[in-house]
């Protein structure tokens, strides 16, 4: 990657994701564990859902790259989700970044040599 794209990503994070984690974190919500809890029997949780539906595979993915944002912002339009959508005009950017720069390098992705 490049200094730039490093930057983006970066400032995603530090002005976005990171301070709405904070804040959720504030008004108690929880995420995952990070921490072995002593007194707790079990971590396991049922389910009220143990199956996935139809629906849950045809919901995924963008239609193109220039519909990232509102795809997220649709995605996201829960009341539980509303902070999230919040952070779709950044994520759209980066995308946009970091498509630009896998189509100006046309090189193999590091990743490839470590599937094998």
């Amino acid at each position: 990657m490049t200094d730039a794209l490093d930057r983006e990503i970066d400032q995603l994070f530090g002005n976005g994701l990171l301070p709405l984690a904070a804040r959720l974190k504030r008004e108690g919500t929880e995420f995952l564990e990070v921490q072995l809890q002593g007194d707790v029997q079990s971590y396991f949780a049922r389910r009220a859902r143990a199956a996935m539906s139809r629906a849950d595979f045809e919901t995924g993915g963008c239609l193109s790259l220039g519909t990232v944002e509102a795809d997220l912002v649709r995605l996201w339009s829960g009341p539980d989700d509303r902070l999230l959508a919040a952070l779709a005009p950044g994520m759209a950017k980066l995308a946009r970044s970091l498509r630009l720069a896998q189509e100006e390098t046309a090189d193999v992705s590091h990743f490839v040599y470590v599937m094998y």
